[in-house]
């Protein structure tokens, strides 16, 4: 078990003690600053920017892709 204190998202950060680790975040409410538009995050009223989350699929592939290239090299 690895202690990991203050972590205010997830526990994901854990992992960081065993194995690398990125993580980023993606707005993708509506209108970010004004929750009447989006909602808030978890509830059922929260509404998503459909876009940004094509953003963050292209941008995490892209990295999984760069990463995975780089480890082969290295190997």
């Amino acid at each position: 078990m690895v202690k990991v204190e203050n972590c205010f998202l997830d526990d994901v950060s854990n992992f960081s003690q065993i194995a690398p680790l990125m993580f980023f975040t993606v707005g993708v409410g509506l209108d970010e600053g004004d929750t009447a538009v989006s909602g808030f995050h978890h509830e059922p009223s929260f509404t998503v920017n459909e876009k940004g989350l094509l953003t963050a699929l292209k941008a995490m592939v892209n990295l999984a892709v760069d990463f995975g290239h780089d480890a082969a090299k290295n190997t």
